[in-house]
């Protein structure tokens, strides 16, 4: 992930949430293209989104919040195998902790508790 692509987003504010996405989508977007996966791509192990509070529940809560938020039918993908291969491949936990500001996102979905 690009460093500066990421202190461009956050330079921007809440700007996002006078659109259709807001600023937790576009984080967690980010932080999935990372390990090749789209929201609402049509790979097999791309993410289909059915409620939008998934977005600060993953920032929130990590991968408990990726787990529990698929229990409760917020999100789908044909091939939860090979989304979850990708997503450990991908080594996030690594790009997180390089990149404090996905950090600040995460913080400020749990002060909010969006």
């Amino acid at each position: 992930m690009n460093t500066q692509a990421i202190r461009d987003f956050l330079g921007q504010g809440n700007r996002f949430k006078h659109r259709s996405i807001t600023a937790y989508e576009h984080a967690v977007r980010q932080l999935f293209s990372t390990a090749g996966i789209e929201v609402g791509g049509a790979r097999a192990f791309d993410v289909c989104v059915h409620d939008p509070r998934f977005y600060a529940r993953v920032l929130r809560q990590g991968s408990l919040g990726l787990g529990e938020s698929y229990m409760d039918g917020w999100w789908d993908c044909a091939a939860i195998d090979g989304l979850v291969s990708r997503l450990i491949q991908a080594e996030l936990h690594e790009t997180l902790k390089h990149h404090p500001e996905f950090w600040l996102q995460a913080l400020r979905a749990r002060l909010f508790n969006l």
